[in-house]
């Protein structure tokens, strides 16, 4: 290879002389010192640089979901894995676990279909998507419930609730985005939910309505 060869087209990163670059943006002069983790894999992922709020609110739900509960079978694989085989083996298994799984990155695409199913039905019936009419917002939730039972994202196994939601929630709000549009439409569909069905969200939606409002989209 030499400095004449021809510039391969890439998405994401570019190895220069002296510098590389990631998402077209200079390693040494724009994200050195400047960025996190949570920024460059947003920055992976959406082709953007989040501002400080929404880096603080990735590094949140990076926090709150690393609760390694115990009733969570891949949980409990990765720990027995691990045990006897080191972190690669452990990092292998869930690899491996999480390949089309209704847990972990997949539940929260899918999840997220669902909040943005129910505002374009809002949409449609003429209400406002900013502020959801209940009335509109219930009916779907009454058809999704007799769809599938228990709506993707709707079900706490195990115990009354998903306390990582009630944290999401807790740092939702102490980071000003409580009055975004689809954590206000995920808080007033769980409501709903509850009132007709006794179902409370798990993390997974929570987190899809976070995502959703920084402009990401499930694929």
């Amino acid at each position: 290879m030499n400095r004449d060869s021809p510039t391969l087209p890439t998405r994401v990163g570019h190895a220069e002389w002296g510098d590389n670059r990631f998402r077209g943006y200079s390693v040494a002069c724009d994200l050195a010192g400047r960025e996190s983790m949570a920024g460059l894999l947003a920055l992976a992922i959406a082709g953007r640089r989040v501002d400080d709020n929404e880096r603080l609110i990735l590094d949140d739900i990076a926090t709150i979901i690393s609760v390694a509960d115990p009733r969570i079978w891949l949980l409990k694989l990765v720990r027995l894995t691990s045990a006897y085989g080191g972190c690669n083996a452990g990092v292998a298994a869930i690899t491996v676990s999480l390949e089309n799984a209704p847990i972990g990155h997949h539940a929260t695409g899918t999840a997220a279909e669902l909040l943005l199913d129910m505002r374009r039905g809002l949409l449609a019936a003429g209400a406002d998507g900013e502020d959801p009419d209940d009335r509109v917002l219930e009916e779907q939730c009454r058809r999704s419930l007799a769809d599938h039972r228990q709506p993707f994202g709707f079900w706490v196994p195990f115990r009354a609730r998903d306390e990582r939601v009630e944290m999401l929630a807790e740092r939702v709000a102490a980071r000003g985005r409580a009055t975004l549009p689809y954590w206000r439409l995920f808080a007033k569909i769980a409501d709903i939910f509850w009132r007709i069905d006794n179902l409370r969200p798990s993390a997974p939606v929570a987190v899809s309505a976070v995502c959703l409002d920084m402009g990401f989209t499930p694929v």
